[in-house]
């Protein structure tokens, strides 16, 4: 038995290679590009398991579409997802080139084929019409407040599509802002899911409800100075 199958999640021996040639990648060049502080020992615990026991709640991720991973850093949780749900369209975008430097590398030493990556804010994803509202689901692991988060994320995604960030146990202090500005840009807030297995690991989930008025996001930084709901 494998360390996924001991959490009930089904993982065949090539994607356990995969995921080791991408722990040793990242503990690699993780000095270069500065996408961790978490120690190797504790990449299992701390990023590969956060980012897919979320497959063990029914209803939380896709099993097909197109999703984009903002502010994928290190690829967590969007590359990992991409190894277990190949039939989901992953993008990964991040602002920083030496992040998507390192992705693009995993992406050719991993042979994952359902992965692209943009060097890109979300705020201009977002005023795209390359981006804006194309996806069906969106992910966000430990970039900003809840406030911010929706901002940034509702305008990618297409009416009727979802989006969930990981948090904290703190979590409970974003929720009234978070739903606020949710409202504002066509979503609400549906659910909040415990991660099994995992002390004070939760997801947030927001659907989108109706299309995100043509002013948002505004530009770049100010969801982050101003955040919606929270002046």
């Amino acid at each position: 038995m494998n360390e996924f199958e001991r959490y009930g999640i089904r993982a065949d021996a090539e994607i356990c290679l995969k995921v080791k040639k991408y722990c040793s990648l990242l503990e690699y060049w993780n000095s270069r590009f500065d996408l961790t502080s978490v120690a190797p020992e504790l990449y299992m615990e701390k990023h590969i398991l956060d980012s897919v026991l979320p497959m063990q709640i029914p209803g939380a991720l896709p099993d097909a579409g197109k999703a984009i991973d903002v502010g994928s850093g290190a690829g967590l949780p969007g590359l990992l997802l991409a190894l277990f749900l190949p039939r989901v369209e992953w993008t990964l975008m991040d602002a920083q080139r030496k992040r998507c430097n390192f992705l693009n590398l995993c992406v050719e030493e991993l042979a994952v084929r359902n992965v692209r990556v943009v060097q890109m804010r979300a705020e201009e994803a977002g005023r795209s019409p390359d981006y804006r509202e194309k996806y069906d689901f969106a992910a966000a692991r430990a970039v900003s407040r809840l406030s911010v988060l929706t901002e940034y994320m509702l305008p990618l995604l297409k009416p009727q599509g979802r989006m969930l960030c990981w948090k904290g146990p703190s979590y409970t202090e974003e929720l009234g802002a978070g739903a606020g500005a949710a409202q504002i840009l066509g979503g609400k807030e549906t659910a909040v899911y415990k991660v099994p297995y995992l002390n004070d690991r939760y997801l947030i989930r927001y659907d989108k409800t109706e299309p995100t008025a043509e002013k948002y996001p505004r530009r770049n930084g100010i969801p982050n100075k101003h955040p919606l709901a929270e002046e």
